[in-house]
Protein backbone atom coordinates (compact mmCIF):
# COMPACT_ATOMS: atom_id res chain seq x y z
CA UNK A 1 0.00 0.00 0.00
CA UNK A 2 1.31 3.43 -0.90
CA UNK A 3 1.90 5.80 1.96
CA UNK A 4 -0.74 8.33 0.78
CA UNK A 5 -3.36 5.57 0.57
CA UNK A 6 -2.26 4.33 3.97
CA UNK A 7 -2.77 7.78 5.49
CA UNK A 8 -6.19 8.16 3.91
CA UNK A 9 -7.46 4.76 5.09
CA UNK A 10 -5.74 4.49 8.46
CA UNK A 11 -7.40 5.67 11.67
CA UNK A 12 -4.00 6.15 13.30
CA UNK A 13 -3.61 9.75 12.19
CA UNK A 14 -6.89 10.94 13.66
CA UNK A 15 -6.36 8.85 16.78
CA UNK A 16 -3.04 10.56 17.40
CA UNK A 17 -4.60 13.97 16.86
CA UNK A 18 -2.44 14.77 13.85
CA UNK A 19 -3.43 17.55 11.51
CA UNK A 20 -4.10 16.07 8.04
CA UNK A 21 -1.94 17.32 5.24
CA UNK A 22 0.15 19.57 7.44
CA UNK A 23 3.44 18.08 6.34
CA UNK A 24 5.80 21.04 6.36
CA UNK A 25 6.74 23.22 9.33
CA UNK A 26 5.61 26.81 9.13
CA UNK A 27 8.14 29.57 8.83
CA UNK A 28 8.30 33.33 9.21
CA UNK A 29 8.12 35.55 6.18
CA UNK A 30 11.46 36.77 4.90
CA UNK A 31 12.47 40.15 6.28
CA UNK A 32 11.02 42.98 4.23
CA UNK A 33 8.81 40.72 2.12
CA UNK A 34 5.24 41.77 1.35
CA UNK A 35 2.63 39.03 1.29
CA UNK A 36 -0.90 39.51 0.01
CA UNK A 37 -3.31 37.86 2.41
CA UNK A 38 -6.91 36.77 2.05
CA UNK A 39 -9.25 36.42 5.03
CA UNK A 40 -12.50 34.61 4.21
CA UNK A 41 -15.46 35.02 6.58
CA UNK A 42 -18.36 32.61 6.10
CA UNK A 43 -21.81 33.63 7.40
CA UNK A 44 -23.37 30.19 7.78
CA UNK A 45 -27.11 29.71 7.46
CA UNK A 46 -27.97 31.97 4.54
CA UNK A 47 -27.94 35.68 5.34
CA UNK A 48 -30.97 37.72 4.28
CA UNK A 49 -29.44 40.26 1.94
CA UNK A 50 -32.67 42.22 1.48
CA UNK A 51 -32.77 43.05 5.19
CA UNK A 52 -29.05 43.77 5.27
CA UNK A 53 -29.01 46.24 2.38
CA UNK A 54 -32.55 47.57 2.08
CA UNK A 55 -34.15 49.17 -1.03
CA UNK A 56 -36.15 51.47 1.22
CA UNK A 57 -37.87 53.38 -1.61
CA UNK A 58 -39.20 50.21 -3.23
CA UNK A 59 -42.89 49.62 -2.41
CA UNK A 60 -42.61 45.96 -3.41
CA UNK A 61 -40.12 45.38 -0.58
CA UNK A 62 -42.66 46.54 2.03
CA UNK A 63 -45.56 44.78 0.31
CA UNK A 64 -43.71 41.45 0.45
CA UNK A 65 -42.42 42.11 3.98
CA UNK A 66 -45.19 43.91 5.84
CA UNK A 67 -43.92 42.85 9.28
CA UNK A 68 -40.16 42.32 8.92
CA UNK A 69 -39.49 45.14 6.44
CA UNK A 70 -37.11 47.68 8.01
CA UNK A 71 -37.89 51.38 8.19
CA UNK A 72 -37.07 54.61 10.01
CA UNK A 73 -34.48 54.23 12.77
CA UNK A 74 -33.90 50.62 11.75
CA UNK A 75 -31.99 51.91 8.72
CA UNK A 76 -28.83 53.88 7.97
CA UNK A 77 -29.13 55.42 4.51
CA UNK A 78 -26.05 55.20 2.32
CA UNK A 79 -27.59 56.41 -0.97
CA UNK A 80 -30.83 57.84 -2.30
CA UNK A 81 -32.21 54.33 -2.76
CA UNK A 82 -30.35 52.03 -0.38
CA UNK A 83 -29.77 51.73 3.36
CA UNK A 84 -27.93 49.34 5.62
CA UNK A 85 -29.65 47.56 8.46
CA UNK A 86 -28.83 49.88 11.38
CA UNK A 87 -27.43 46.90 13.28
CA UNK A 88 -24.68 46.72 10.64
CA UNK A 89 -23.31 50.11 11.66
CA UNK A 90 -19.76 48.80 11.42
CA UNK A 91 -20.26 48.09 7.71
CA UNK A 92 -21.43 51.67 7.18
CA UNK A 93 -18.28 52.95 8.88
CA UNK A 94 -16.18 50.72 6.63
CA UNK A 95 -17.99 52.12 3.60
CA UNK A 96 -17.45 55.69 4.84
CA UNK A 97 -13.72 54.98 5.10
CA UNK A 98 -13.68 53.70 1.50
CA UNK A 99 -12.71 50.22 2.69
CA UNK A 100 -15.86 48.31 1.63
CA UNK A 101 -17.13 47.05 -1.72
CA UNK A 102 -20.54 45.36 -1.83
CA UNK A 103 -21.20 42.94 -4.68
CA UNK A 104 -24.95 42.38 -5.09
CA UNK A 105 -26.84 39.52 -6.67
CA UNK A 106 -24.12 36.91 -6.10
CA UNK A 107 -25.10 33.31 -6.78
CA UNK A 108 -24.82 30.62 -9.46
CA UNK A 109 -26.97 28.92 -12.12
CA UNK A 110 -29.57 26.37 -10.96
CA UNK A 111 -29.22 27.27 -7.28
CA UNK A 112 -29.54 24.67 -4.54
CA UNK A 113 -31.42 25.59 -1.35
CA UNK A 114 -29.86 22.92 0.86
CA UNK A 115 -27.37 24.34 3.35
CA UNK A 116 -25.03 21.39 2.98
CA UNK A 117 -25.06 21.17 -0.80
CA UNK A 118 -24.90 24.93 -1.36
CA UNK A 119 -21.95 25.22 1.02
CA UNK A 120 -20.23 22.39 -0.87
CA UNK A 121 -20.79 24.30 -4.11
CA UNK A 122 -19.39 27.54 -2.67
CA UNK A 123 -16.47 25.84 -0.94
CA UNK A 124 -15.45 23.67 -3.89
CA UNK A 125 -16.26 26.31 -6.54
CA UNK A 126 -18.27 23.68 -8.40
CA UNK A 127 -21.25 24.02 -10.71
CA UNK A 128 -24.62 23.04 -9.23
CA UNK A 129 -24.50 19.63 -10.95
CA UNK A 130 -20.80 19.04 -10.29
CA UNK A 131 -19.25 17.29 -7.28
CA UNK A 132 -15.62 18.12 -6.53
CA UNK A 133 -13.68 16.39 -3.73
CA UNK A 134 -11.38 19.37 -3.19
CA UNK A 135 -11.91 22.98 -2.15
CA UNK A 136 -10.92 26.10 -4.07
CA UNK A 137 -8.43 27.23 -1.41
CA UNK A 138 -7.06 23.71 -1.05
CA UNK A 139 -6.38 23.63 -4.78
CA UNK A 140 -4.71 27.02 -4.45
CA UNK A 141 -2.52 25.56 -1.68
CA UNK A 142 -1.63 22.60 -3.91
CA UNK A 143 -0.68 24.65 -6.95
CA UNK A 144 0.44 28.10 -5.90
CA UNK A 145 1.93 28.01 -2.39
CA UNK A 146 5.43 27.08 -1.33
CA UNK A 147 5.92 23.96 0.74
CA UNK A 148 6.27 25.98 3.94
CA UNK A 149 3.20 28.15 3.32
CA UNK A 150 -0.14 27.21 4.82
CA UNK A 151 -3.82 28.11 4.78
CA UNK A 152 -5.31 28.30 8.27
CA UNK A 153 -8.89 27.91 9.49
CA UNK A 154 -10.15 29.05 12.88
CA UNK A 155 -13.29 28.12 14.78
CA UNK A 156 -13.32 24.32 14.62
CA UNK A 157 -12.84 21.62 12.01
CA UNK A 158 -11.41 21.89 8.52
CA UNK A 159 -13.98 22.73 5.83
CA UNK A 160 -13.96 21.42 2.26
CA UNK A 161 -12.74 24.82 1.02
CA UNK A 162 -9.35 24.20 2.66
CA UNK A 163 -8.79 20.64 1.39
CA UNK A 164 -6.59 20.04 -1.65
CA UNK A 165 -5.58 16.89 -3.45
CA UNK A 166 -2.02 16.87 -2.09
CA UNK A 167 -2.25 19.19 0.90
CA UNK A 168 -4.81 20.36 3.41
CA UNK A 169 -5.06 23.46 5.54
CA UNK A 170 -4.47 23.71 9.27
CA UNK A 171 -7.44 24.03 11.65
CA UNK A 172 -6.92 25.85 14.95
CA UNK A 173 -9.91 26.56 17.18
CA UNK A 174 -8.07 28.67 19.72
CA UNK A 175 -4.57 28.90 21.07
CA UNK A 176 -5.37 27.33 24.44
CA UNK A 177 -6.82 24.19 22.86
CA UNK A 178 -4.02 24.09 20.30
CA UNK A 179 -1.46 24.21 23.10
CA UNK A 180 -3.30 21.55 25.12
CA UNK A 181 -3.46 19.23 22.11
CA UNK A 182 0.18 19.59 21.11
CA UNK A 183 1.83 20.31 24.44
CA UNK A 184 1.04 17.03 26.15
CA UNK A 185 4.03 15.24 27.72
CA UNK A 186 3.53 12.04 25.71
CA UNK A 187 3.56 13.88 22.41
CA UNK A 188 6.59 15.91 23.45
CA UNK A 189 8.49 12.76 24.43
CA UNK A 190 7.62 11.09 21.14
CA UNK A 191 8.83 14.14 19.28
CA UNK A 192 12.09 14.31 21.23
CA UNK A 193 12.81 10.62 20.72
CA UNK A 194 12.29 10.56 16.96
CA UNK A 195 15.37 9.21 15.24
CA UNK A 196 16.45 9.62 11.64
CA UNK A 197 15.86 5.93 10.93
CA UNK A 198 12.16 6.50 11.64
CA UNK A 199 11.88 9.04 8.86
CA UNK A 200 12.12 6.75 5.86
CA UNK A 201 9.70 6.37 3.00
CA UNK A 202 7.69 3.51 4.52
CA UNK A 203 4.25 4.06 6.00
CA UNK A 204 5.40 4.33 9.61
CA UNK A 205 8.14 6.74 8.60
CA UNK A 206 5.57 8.90 6.87
CA UNK A 207 3.53 9.05 10.08
CA UNK A 208 6.62 9.97 12.09
CA UNK A 209 7.40 12.72 9.59
CA UNK A 210 3.86 14.06 9.79
CA UNK A 211 3.96 14.02 13.57
CA UNK A 212 7.37 15.69 13.72
CA UNK A 213 6.40 18.48 11.34
CA UNK A 214 3.17 19.14 13.22
CA UNK A 215 4.96 19.33 16.57
CA UNK A 216 7.54 21.64 15.06
CA UNK A 217 4.83 23.93 13.73
CA UNK A 218 3.01 23.94 17.07
CA UNK A 219 6.17 25.04 18.86
CA UNK A 220 6.78 27.68 16.23
CA UNK A 221 3.28 29.19 16.39
CA UNK A 222 3.22 29.14 20.17
CA UNK A 223 6.61 30.81 20.42
CA UNK A 224 5.82 33.49 17.84
CA UNK A 225 2.50 34.46 19.35
CA UNK A 226 3.56 34.36 22.99
CA UNK A 227 6.62 36.57 22.51
CA UNK A 228 5.75 39.00 19.79
CA UNK A 229 2.07 39.82 19.49
CA UNK A 230 -0.50 41.71 21.51
CA UNK A 231 -4.17 41.76 20.62
CA UNK A 232 -7.75 41.73 21.87
CA UNK A 233 -11.08 40.19 20.95
CA UNK A 234 -12.98 42.23 18.41
CA UNK A 235 -16.55 42.82 19.51
CA UNK A 236 -16.50 40.11 22.20
CA UNK A 237 -18.14 37.51 19.94
CA UNK A 238 -17.11 34.14 18.55
CA UNK A 239 -16.23 35.75 15.22
CA UNK A 240 -14.39 38.52 17.04
CA UNK A 241 -12.25 35.97 18.86
CA UNK A 242 -11.47 34.16 15.62
CA UNK A 243 -10.45 37.39 13.91
CA UNK A 244 -8.32 38.32 16.93
CA UNK A 245 -6.41 35.05 16.56
CA UNK A 246 -6.01 35.64 12.83
CA UNK A 247 -4.77 39.16 13.49
CA UNK A 248 -2.16 37.86 15.92
CA UNK A 249 -0.89 35.28 13.43
CA UNK A 250 -0.72 37.89 10.68
CA UNK A 251 1.18 40.32 12.87
CA UNK A 252 3.56 37.50 13.83
CA UNK A 253 4.35 37.20 10.09
CA UNK A 254 3.49 33.52 9.85
CA UNK A 255 3.73 32.37 6.24
CA UNK A 256 0.01 31.86 5.61
CA UNK A 257 -1.56 33.71 2.66
CA UNK A 258 -5.11 32.57 3.49
CA UNK A 259 -7.15 32.50 6.70
CA UNK A 260 -10.73 31.22 7.02
CA UNK A 261 -13.25 32.05 9.75
CA UNK A 262 -16.95 31.35 10.09
CA UNK A 263 -19.90 32.33 12.23
CA UNK A 264 -23.37 30.80 12.29
CA UNK A 265 -27.00 31.62 13.07
CA UNK A 266 -28.12 33.31 9.84
CA UNK A 267 -30.83 30.72 9.05
CA UNK A 268 -33.64 33.06 10.10
CA UNK A 269 -36.87 31.13 9.46
CA UNK A 270 -38.60 32.68 12.48
CA UNK A 271 -38.34 35.92 14.43
CA UNK A 272 -35.81 37.26 11.96
CA UNK A 273 -35.58 40.91 12.98
CA UNK A 274 -34.15 40.40 16.46
CA UNK A 275 -31.89 37.54 15.40
CA UNK A 276 -30.43 39.37 12.43
CA UNK A 277 -30.04 42.55 14.45
CA UNK A 278 -27.98 40.69 17.06
CA UNK A 279 -25.90 38.87 14.46
CA UNK A 280 -25.10 41.90 12.35
CA UNK A 281 -24.26 44.02 15.37
CA UNK A 282 -21.66 41.42 16.38
CA UNK A 283 -20.44 40.69 12.86
CA UNK A 284 -20.08 44.27 11.66
CA UNK A 285 -18.39 45.36 14.88
CA UNK A 286 -15.92 42.48 14.64
CA UNK A 287 -15.14 43.26 11.00
CA UNK A 288 -14.72 46.99 11.71
CA UNK A 289 -12.42 46.49 14.70
CA UNK A 290 -10.41 43.81 12.88
CA UNK A 291 -9.96 46.12 9.88
CA UNK A 292 -8.90 49.04 12.08
CA UNK A 293 -6.44 46.77 13.91
CA UNK A 294 -4.93 45.67 10.60
CA UNK A 295 -4.73 49.27 9.43
CA UNK A 296 -2.90 50.38 12.59
CA UNK A 297 -0.53 47.44 12.10
CA UNK A 298 0.10 48.47 8.46
CA UNK A 299 -1.42 45.18 7.30
CA UNK A 300 -4.76 46.22 5.80
CA UNK A 301 -3.33 47.51 2.53
CA UNK A 302 -2.12 44.00 1.70
CA UNK A 303 -5.10 42.16 3.21
CA UNK A 304 -8.41 41.42 1.49
CA UNK A 305 -11.35 40.31 3.63
CA UNK A 306 -14.15 38.50 1.79
CA UNK A 307 -17.50 37.90 3.52
CA UNK A 308 -20.10 35.55 2.02
CA UNK A 309 -23.10 33.35 2.82
CA UNK A 310 -24.20 30.18 1.02
CA UNK A 311 -27.43 31.74 -0.28
CA UNK A 312 -29.83 34.61 0.33
CA UNK A 313 -33.47 34.45 1.43
CA UNK A 314 -36.81 34.55 -0.36
CA UNK A 315 -38.32 37.93 -1.23
CA UNK A 316 -41.52 37.35 0.75
CA UNK A 317 -41.62 36.92 4.51
CA UNK A 318 -43.11 33.69 5.86
CA UNK A 319 -45.83 33.12 8.46
CA UNK A 320 -43.27 33.00 11.28
CA UNK A 321 -41.97 36.53 10.70
CA UNK A 322 -38.87 35.14 9.08
CA UNK A 323 -37.68 34.19 5.61
CA UNK A 324 -37.00 30.88 3.90
CA UNK A 325 -34.05 29.74 1.79
CA UNK A 326 -33.57 31.79 -1.34
CA UNK A 327 -30.93 32.33 -3.99
CA UNK A 328 -28.79 35.39 -4.70
CA UNK A 329 -27.22 37.39 -1.90
CA UNK A 330 -24.57 39.99 -1.09
CA UNK A 331 -20.82 39.48 -0.92
CA UNK A 332 -18.56 41.97 0.86
CA UNK A 333 -14.92 42.86 0.19
CA UNK A 334 -12.90 44.88 2.72
CA UNK A 335 -9.48 46.40 2.09
CA UNK A 336 -7.73 49.67 1.40
CA UNK A 337 -7.42 51.02 -2.14
CA UNK A 338 -10.40 49.10 -3.52
CA UNK A 339 -10.94 50.32 -7.10
CA UNK A 340 -14.71 50.54 -6.66
CA UNK A 341 -15.53 51.16 -3.02
CA UNK A 342 -19.24 51.31 -2.26
CA UNK A 343 -21.62 49.29 -4.43
CA UNK A 344 -20.06 47.33 -7.27
CA UNK A 345 -23.40 46.78 -9.00
CA UNK A 346 -27.15 47.21 -8.55
CA UNK A 347 -29.40 45.12 -6.32
CA UNK A 348 -31.42 42.40 -8.06
CA UNK A 349 -34.83 43.43 -9.35
CA UNK A 350 -37.87 42.77 -7.16
CA UNK A 351 -40.11 42.55 -10.23
CA UNK A 352 -37.99 40.38 -12.54
CA UNK A 353 -37.77 37.21 -10.43
CA UNK A 354 -36.85 33.66 -11.43
CA UNK A 355 -39.36 30.87 -12.06
CA UNK A 356 -39.60 30.16 -8.32
CA UNK A 357 -40.21 33.78 -7.40
CA UNK A 358 -36.68 34.32 -6.11
CA UNK A 359 -34.03 36.93 -6.85
CA UNK A 360 -32.04 36.35 -10.02
CA UNK A 361 -28.29 36.23 -9.63
CA UNK A 362 -26.21 38.61 -11.77
CA UNK A 363 -22.70 37.69 -10.55
CA UNK A 364 -21.38 34.12 -10.45
CA UNK A 365 -19.54 33.68 -7.15
CA UNK A 366 -16.80 31.84 -9.02
CA UNK A 367 -16.08 35.04 -10.95
CA UNK A 368 -15.35 36.71 -7.62
CA UNK A 369 -13.10 33.80 -6.67
CA UNK A 370 -11.24 34.02 -9.96
CA UNK A 371 -10.72 37.77 -9.43
CA UNK A 372 -9.41 37.14 -5.92
CA UNK A 373 -7.08 34.38 -7.08
CA UNK A 374 -5.70 36.12 -10.16
CA UNK A 375 -5.78 39.81 -9.21
CA UNK A 376 -5.07 39.58 -5.48
CA UNK A 377 -3.19 36.34 -4.81
CA UNK A 378 -1.57 36.41 -8.29
CA UNK A 379 -2.35 32.75 -8.95
CA UNK A 380 -2.34 31.77 -12.61
CA UNK A 381 -3.23 28.12 -12.05
CA UNK A 382 -6.62 26.73 -13.01
CA UNK A 383 -8.03 26.61 -9.49
CA UNK A 384 -11.49 27.45 -10.86
CA UNK A 385 -12.27 24.46 -13.05
CA UNK A 386 -14.82 26.10 -15.37
CA UNK A 387 -12.89 28.10 -17.98
CA UNK A 388 -16.09 29.90 -19.00
CA UNK A 389 -16.17 31.70 -15.64
CA UNK A 390 -14.28 34.97 -16.11
CA UNK A 391 -12.80 37.36 -13.58
CA UNK A 392 -14.67 40.58 -12.79
CA UNK A 393 -13.22 43.80 -14.11
CA UNK A 394 -12.31 46.61 -11.73
CA UNK A 395 -13.20 44.63 -8.61
CA UNK A 396 -9.74 44.19 -7.09
CA UNK A 397 -6.45 45.98 -7.68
Amino acid sequence: MKRRDFIKTSGLVSAMGLLPGFLHPLKTLAAGSIQKRLVVVQLSGGNDGLNTIVPFRNDIYYRERPVIGLKGEQLIKVSDELAFNAAAKGMVELMDKGWLTVVNGVGYPNPNRSHFRSLDIWQSAAAADQYLPTGWLGRYLDSSCGKQSQVIQTGGGLDLAMKGEERKGLAIEQLRQFNEAWGRPLQKRLYQQLQEEHLGEDNLGYLYKTFADTMSSHEYINERLSQKVQGSDFGNSDLGRQLALIGKMMQAEIDAPVYYASTSGFDTHAGQQKTQERLWKQTSQALLEFSEYLNKSNLLENTLIMVFSEFGRRVSQNASQGTDHGTAGNLYLISKNLPQAGFYNELPSLTDLDANGDLKYSVDFRSVYRSVLEDWLKSQDQVIKDAKVKRLKNLIV
